[in-house]
């Protein structure tokens, strides 16, 4: 049986890459989280989860051994700490045929209000779970962003090779994991793929917060009957791309050859503004809202567009849930009522 570990395997990504691995039902599915972002609850809708799902507390977890767990669960929730000793111990033993690291703070806003507290989560405890798998000569499979991009790159679709300069603590520490992952390969052969995601939205995206995406939050005002609320004139533009395809991406990543790769963008190659958005919300909802423009926060770049051809070659993976079609998925999955096509 393969065995993976998802960190932060509760959150909005990594709950739908979980999903992924365990449509194969020769792979169990570990998942570490500290529950602080959590969003899927894996026994919802599922009268078997007491015979599949084993939960835990990573504290207590040392002396645990799936293969002699009568359930032969194959999913094992441990709730704790993604960096905590018990975890880096199971990594270091070889456990796993992949890793993938998607725990950590992910707002741009965040980041900026509290940027000790990213440098902590998003820095030094990637770095324990990449050291660890080094030593367990494992596969790690890592979320980074496009905001380590920043915004000298606003004419053209981006490529992996354009320079990164960061323009907010979030990006930065997603930027310095990437280049420690350089180190640790050539000092003690770290094996990993870094996947570059641009602006993921979709079903279990946390909202009613200024720190939420903002896809997430507009739909969660409108269902809400709040006005949907926009930073700037809306003439920003984002490269979307549905967590669905997402977490093909990171399935994809576990067999892939790094001998000439470790980084991949995970984009749409479309740009899209935010008003753009706005309309086609307006074209897929039965609910009329109102928009109410603000200033431009901080930190944030104005155009946004990424180029994903070496996804395309090298991991066989191509965007496979268009924009129109992601945002009524996304409608439906909050309840909002749309027009029937």
């Amino acid at each position: 049986m393969n065995e993976y570990l998802v960190t932060g395997g509760l959150g909005f990504i990594g709950s739908h890459l979980a999903e992924e691995l365990l449509r194969d039902e020769n792979n169990r599915v570990w998942i570490i989280d500290d529950g602080s972002n959590a969003c899927w609850n894996p026994r919802r809708g599922r009268i078997d989860a007491d015979e599949h799902i084993r939960e835990l507390l990573v504290q207590l977890m040392g002396a645990y051994e799936a293969e002699h767990d009568s359930r032969n669960p194959r999913l094992v929730c441990i709730s704790g700490d993604c960096a905590h000793s018990n975890i880096l111990e199971l990594i270091r033993h070889a456990r796993f045929s992949c890793v993938f690291h998607l725990a950590g703070s992910c707002s741009v806003v965040g980041s900026i209000n509290e940027p000790l507290d990213y440098l902590e989560q998003n820095l030094f405890k990637t770095l324990k779970i990449a050291k660890a798998c080094a030593e367990g000569q494992t596969r790690l499979v890592f979320s980074s962003s496009a905001a380590v991009y920043g915004a000298e790159w606003q004419a053209f679709k981006t490529e992996e090779e354009a320079q990164m300069v960061p323009t907010n603590p979030y990006g930065a520490t997603k930027m310095s994991a990437e280049n420690w992952f350089r180190l640790y390969r050539d000092l003690y052969n770290l094996d990993y793929v870094v996947l570059r995601y641009f602006n993921a939205y979709g079903p279990r995206q946390r909202a009613g917060s200024p720190y939420s995406g903002v896809i997430a939050n507009w739909v969660h005002n409108l269902l809400m009957k709040k006005p949907l609320i926009v930073y700037g004139d809306g003439e920003q533009s984002r490269d979307f791309i549905s967590v669905h395809d997402v977490a093909r991406a990171n399935v994809k990543a576990i067999g892939v050859p790094t001998t000439r790769f470790h980084t991949y963008n995970i984009c749409s190659e479309r740009e899209t503004t935010l008003n753009e958005i706005l309309s086609i919300l307006q074209e897929k909802s039965r609910a009329s809202f109102a928009v109410k423009y603000e200033d431009a926060r901080d930190g944030e770049v104005k155009q946004s567009v990424g180029n994903n051809t070496r996804a395309l070659v090298s991991l066989e993976w191509e965007p496979a849930v268009g924009l129109h079609e992601g945002l009524e998925r996304l409608l439906r999955w909050r309840g909002v009522d749309c027009k029937i096509e």
